[in-house]
């Protein structure tokens, strides 16, 4: 299950990478981040909220991040991004909504 969640979103490296450890100990920022998506996937969901991913997540470059939304895409799952930052919004949205 969880080598089928990472592999949706083309990030099944980490079980090579860290499979045979005890523990995700010194994983760096991205793969973090990857591991936690793939949990998450594992609940079948049709919704994915990121909250001001640019201030929690600021290791994950612009590349990297994208990529993510267009994997999470492909498995038909809506996502809804909140920043304060109208600039960074308008980069992935394909609507933005100011308050």
């Amino acid at each position: 299950m969880v080598f089928a969640a990472l592999e949706s979103i083309h990030a099944d490296y980490l079980v090579r990478e860290y499979g045979s450890r005890r523990n995700l100990k010194g994983m760096n920022v991205h793969d973090q981040f990857m591991v936690e998506i793939a949990k998450w996937l594992c609940l079948h969901p049709r919704v994915f909220i990121f909250s001001d991913p640019y201030t929690v997540y600021d290791n994950l470059s612009e590349y990297h991040f994208g990529r993510l939304l267009e994997y999470l895409q492909e498995l038909d799952i809506s996502i809804l991004l909140i920043s304060s930052s109208e600039e960074n919004l308008s980069k992935f949205c394909t609507r933005v909504i100011s308050t």
